[in-house]
Formats: structure tokens, C-alpha cells, sequence
């Protein structure tokens, strides 16, 4: 079965359902999108966590593969927004818009 896990970004709740193509959408989102998507993801890293840590009963036919491509796009998706470059460069984005 398919997880589903309430994000708030902005204060806006957003239903997203979160296999592997959502979190490979979110991350291009934030590797291509505004450093402000990767400061809203940041600050609610602790939902990317949680969902990484559930898991249902195995596929009968795929086993737990399909949780693991799903816990490897999170674990990406993690180290890419708190890579240290990309905060520094957020940080500096964020500095010269006056924010």
C-alpha cells in the first residue's frame, strides 16, 4: 500500500502521497526550485524522517525493494538540502534578496 503523510509548508496542508516518483519530484524540486522550497523542507525534515521509518508488510512478489528505493530518495533528499554548500549558498541567496 501507498503511505500518506500531511506536510505544512507555509501553513498551507498539503496531502501528499510519498513513494518513490513524489520524493524524486521533491528533490528536483530542490535542486532546480527557489532556496526558500529547501528551507520549508528543512524545517519539516522530521515528516521525511518518519515516513522513511515506516513501513508496511512486504510485497509478496518484490519483497522490501520498493521500501528501500523509497528510503534511498529520502536519504538523498536529506543529504542534498543539508549538504553544507547548499545551506551556505541558501544562506548567501537569502542575504541578498534582504530576507
Amino acid at each position: 500500500g501507498f503511505q500518506y503523510k500531511r506536510l505544512n509548508l507555509k501553513g498551507v496542508a498539503l496531502l501528499l502521497l510519498l513513494p518513490f516518483q513524489a520524493i524524486r519530484a521533491l528533490l528536483h524540486l530542490c535542486k532546480k526550485g527557489h532556496y526558500e522550497i529547501r528551507q520549508l523542507v528543512r524545517r519539516r525534515d522530521g515528516d521525511l524522517r518518519e515516513a522513511a521509518s515506516m513501513g508496511g508488510p512486504p510485497d509478496p512478489v518484490l519483497a522490501n525493494t520498493p521500501q528501500l528505493f523509497f528510503n534511498s530518495s529520502i536519504q538523498e533528499l536529506l543529504s542534498y538540502i543539508f549538504d553544507q554548500d547548499v545551506i551556505k549558498m541558501d544562506e548567501e541567496v537569502s542575504r541578498r534578496e534582504g530576507r
